[in-house]
């Protein structure tokens, strides 16, 4: 199941507007205290260019304020500073 989180537009790495994210396969560890997710973002990576999707793993401390927003920052946090990550962009599902 994927949770849909609405924030608003973001820049991520190069230019790229993130447009919106979804949770997705979240687990916790209790025995480290942290929770990790598949986050997928959707994004726009320059004017003129299609919407893509593009999954990145995520993780952040099981307590705290609003965990689904801390999962989305840090896989904002990640595809700014992974390049990897954006090699991995494919088309979005129409």
């Amino acid at each position: 199941m994927s949770t849909p989180y609405d924030f608003p537009p973001q820049e991520a790495s190069g230019g790229t507007r993130v447009l919106g994210a979804h949770v997705e396969r979240a687990r916790r560890d209790r025995d480290f205290g942290r929770v990790e997710a598949m986050v997928r973002l959707t994004v726009k990576p320059a004017p003129g260019r299609p919407v893509q999707s593009m999954r990145i793993y995520a993780n952040t401390a099981a307590s705290g304020g609003d965990l689904r927003r801390r999962l989305v920052e840090d896989a904002i946090r990640t595809s700014r500073t992974v390049p990897a990550a954006r090699q991995r962009v494919t088309a979005a599902a129409a």
